[in-house]
């Protein structure tokens, strides 16, 4: 199923909702380039590893899919250059929703 039908017309339909994950505990994240948490490819999948803080929209009963913001390029010279978003489906095995701040 593209993309597009699977989040994007849910989206903008209203049933379901997004959350904005990019903040991070331990750094000031409001900078994108204090960002700690990895994203790594592997094969046809991404390997994310961090933690994130003050998830907006993640409380909604109707949030199914993460944006999620992480280091995918941390060796690139241009700190502007190292970070990514990806999709990250809410039901993702080992994602882990601790409390709602």
């Amino acid at each position: 199923m593209a993309v597009s039908k699977k989040w994007m017309e849910p989206l903008l339909d209203g049933k379901i909702r997004s959350a904005f994950l990019m903040t991070e505990p331990a750094v000031a994240s409001s900078d994108a380039t204090n960002i700690e948490t990895s994203i790594r490819r592997d094969g046809d999948h991404y390997v994310i590893n961090g933690r994130k803080w003050w998830s907006s929209g993640v409380g909604d009963p109707r949030c199914k899919i993460f944006i999620l913001m992480g280091k995918t390029d941390a060796a690139n010279p241009d700190k502007h250059k190292q970070q990514s978003m990806v999709l990250v489906p809410a039901d993702t095995p080992g994602v882990k929703v601790v409390r709602h701040l």
